[in-house]
């Protein structure tokens, strides 16, 4: 009788102490029904009132080590609510992690949006590079920008102007077979010199000073000048094969300390007809102040 009387006394004293716990659990599921406990504060604040309330409802034991039976759990246990231990600090690091991340969403979709149309409005004075376009423009005027040529004449109708080039300041082409050439030049040495280049490339005899005085004296870009003709086959030079059939017209002139020559070159049936254009054309030319 004396151990029945004892193991009752214990299981009361068991279930005395085991009823603030069950109590505090049941007015936490009637307060915050609805509530999922996601934050850390929650967590510390429903733990802490539970312990507190654990305190005031516990009645004082006897002081005595408790057994495995009548041993009471932690007034802290809230599985079955999903609460965690956790300490009450700052949760900095998470709060900046979540703001960068909202940041570099923002800045995303801010670079989807759709780009509108942009229309300038601005304007400004006019300057000498806006030239208007030309019409019937020489070969000067439309193949070169900065550089000038320093020899300007007049184009004949027959003849197609082509984009001057290093040895050739003015360059046409003639001719029904549209192999006529014809070019004005500024080169070096003499005026002996560059007549005698041009008679060795159709293999004629060179001359001597008294051979090129009696050359014929023509007017060109405000002095006068050797006429040079020749005949055969022309080797222009640069490797290029020997044209037969070919003929040679041009003019020959000094000019400050430079020589001024205006040469032209193609069939000799088209040359000897195209010679008195070829002798008004080196009459028009002028040279650039």
């Amino acid at each position: 009788m004396v151990f029945q009387r004892k193991q009752t006394a214990n299981h009361d004293a068991a279930t005395q102490r085991e009823r603030p716990l069950q109590e505090t659990q049941r007015l936490l599921r009637i307060q915050q029904p609805h509530r999922r406990h996601s934050h850390r504060q929650d967590y510390c604040t429903a733990e802490k009132n539970l312990q507190s309330h654990a305190r005031d409802c516990t009645p004082h034991a006897p002081s005595r080590k408790p057994t495995h039976e009548n041993a009471v759990k932690p007034p802290c246990r809230l599985a079955r609510f999903h609460l965690r231990r956790v300490e009450c600090r700052a949760t900095g690091a998470g709060v900046i992690g979540r703001a960068a991340h909202l940041l570099a969403c923002l800045v995303f979709l801010s670079s989807c949006q759709e780009k509108k149309e942009v229309t300038v409005t601005e304007t400004r004075s006019p300057t000498t590079r806006d030239k208007a376009p030309k019409l019937f423009a020489t070969s000067d005027e439309r193949f070169r920008d900065a550089k000038p040529s320093p020899v300007k004449g007049e184009t004949p109708e027959a003849w197609l102007p082509l984009p001057p080039s290093q040895f050739r300041l003015l360059n046409y082409r003639f001719g029904a077979s549209g192999t006529g050439e014809v070019w004005v030049s500024i080169s070096s040495g003499s005026v002996t010199d560059n007549i005698n280049r041009w008679l060795n490339q159709f293999g004629a005899a060179p001359l001597d000073e008294a051979g090129v005085a009696k050359l014929r004296s023509v007017p060109v870009a405000s002095t006068s000048g050797a006429w040079v003709e020749a005949a055969g086959d022309y080797a222009g030079g640069m490797g290029a094969e020997p044209k037969p059939g070919f003929a040679l017209a041009g003019i020959v002139a000094s000019y400050g300390g430079s020589i001024l020559t205006v040469k032209m070159v193609g069939p000799k049936a088209e040359v000897e007809a195209a010679r008195p254009v070829l002798e008004n054309f080196a009459k028009s030319l002028k040279m650039a102040d």
